[in-house]
């Protein structure tokens, strides 16, 4: 399961769109979520929020359920570009841990 936090944050009008091992999974805006049942083994989930991605690989074992959060995020290009009025969100990816 890929998830965005609730509405409040950062980046929220920007959607993010989610792929695993090559096939697109969906548009996610906040709040949204989607899940999709795989085989155990290495899959790679990759994040794209139209100007920056992030992917990871993740280790899948039988019977185990994977949670991850999708986000927009501010770093140090951000800040940089904010004076010019402008500056990139970048995409974070991280398993929740249950």
């Amino acid at each position: 399961m890929v998830r965005r936090p609730p509405p409040g944050g950062l980046g929220d009008p920007y959607p993010i769109t989610v792929w695993l091992d090559g096939d697109r999974l969906a548009v996610l805006m906040p709040g949204e979520s989607v899940t999709r049942e795989t085989t155990p083994g290495r899959h790679r989930l990759k994040a794209f929020n139209t100007l920056l991605r992030k992917t990871v690989e993740i280790d899948i074992a039988s019977g185990e359920e994977v949670r991850m959060v999708a986000s927009n995020r501010a770093g140090f290009g951000t800040m940089l570009f904010a004076m010019l009025g402008v500056g990139p969100l970048y995409v974070g990816l991280e398993r929740e841990l249950s």
